[in-house]
């Protein structure tokens, strides 16, 4: 079965990977950026199982966990230097309700517990972790290559000319969403832009990241951090405006870190992102006869691209979209309004 998939970031490669590993395939990745050149090569890595205001458990967060960390041990094998920070992640919570939540998920799932910092209420996320993405994309794709995965660094802009292939699969993030085929599906693009900064070493600063009304992200890069994100509607440009994301980032920094507005900013970076309208769950299924989409993964792509690859993988080699959680189900614009 020969298999195109249009797009080469977590989502691309992780569906790659699991079929090519599968033994049924062969698969051609198509990306006009290059390998992990879009969104996903600038996330600021972030990966937990309480995201969102309300820090309520996201759905199949176990699952999605165990399936990233599968992946991360892949790309592991193709890489020299460490792909992610694993000291977990601290979350600042804002309201009685929240820190109820959060005590809740202490007893339920045991992977949380209340710290205090800076004189704040918050709970250290034992299970997450923070990804560094474009060393973890780099492992993946190195092991895709061995593997045999080919890739095409070109724009595909009508699906016939990969008429050729069994199935296709649109992974592309906000590049989807020029395709005729994926016109209707209930989607929204959200601009987010992160900055870049220095941590002062004079300033203390914890082993751990951490996420309040926004976060501050560990880099890769020793000593650095990322401050994010915006959420920006009604945007046609994916270029980075540094005025507009220091105005709106650095004000919030202050409840996560007292002295995070006095870190030294290096860049500005941004990209669009995929949301469902009215939830927050992935979209994977079948368009129509070949054509397959995941999209919709949002702020929760690391979460979720490896569990979602895992069940489009074995929807597509049976040819049966029952085999993925109704939850993932592609829903689309009313047109009797």
């Amino acid at each position: 079965m020969r298999v195109a998939i249009i797009g080469a970031g977590f989502s691309g490669l992780s569906l790659a990977w699991q079929l090519i590993d599968s033994g049924q395939c062969t698969v051609t990745l198509f990306d006009q950026k290059g390998i992990g050149a879009g969104a996903s090569g600038i996330a600021a890595g972030l990966m937990h199982p309480y995201p969102g205001k309300e820090g309520k458990r996201s759905f199949l967060a176990s699952e999605g966990i165990a399936a990233t960390q599968r992946l991360l041990q892949i790309a592991k094998r193709k890489s020299t230097g460490a792909l992610a920070n694993e000291q977990g992640i601290i979350r600042f919570v804002h309201s009685e309700e929240m820190h109820s939540t959060f005590l809740a998920h202490a007893q339920d799932y045991g992977d949380v517990e209340p710290v205090a910092l800076w004189g704040n209420q918050a709970f250290l996320i034992q299970s997450g972790m923070t990804i560094y993405c474009k060393q973890y994309l780099e492992g993946l794709w190195l092991s895709l290559k061995e593997k045999g995965v080919t890739f095409e660094c070109k724009k595909v802009s009508d699906l016939k000319t990969l008429s050729s292939f069994d199935h296709i699969v649109l992974a592309a993030g906000a590049g989807n969403c020029s395709f005729e085929e994926v016109k209707g599906l209930r989607l929204e693009l959200l601009k987010g832009q992160i900055l870049q900064c220095k941590i002062p070493k004079d300033i203390p600063f914890p082993e751990q990241s951490l996420i309040g009304e926004g976060y501050i992200a560990h880099s890769e890069q020793q000593g650095m951090c990322y401050i994010g994100s915006t959420y920006e509607r009604g945007q046609y440009s994916d270029c980075p405006d540094r005025i507009k994301a220091e105005a709106e980032l650095l004000p919030k920094s202050i409840h996560i870190h007292p002295q995070a507005h006095t870190f030294p900013i290096l860049d500005c970076q941004a990209a669009f992102r995929v949301m469902r309208i009215g939830h927050y769950y992935p979209m994977a299924g079948k368009l129509k006869e070949n054509i397959w989409i995941c999209t919709a993964l949002g702020s929760r792509g690391l979460l979720y691209h490896g569990i979602v690859a895992e069940r489009m993988r074995d929807a597509i080699l049976k040819n049966d979209i029952s085999l993925l959680p109704q939850e993932f189900e592609l829903s689309f614009q009313r047109t009797d309004l």
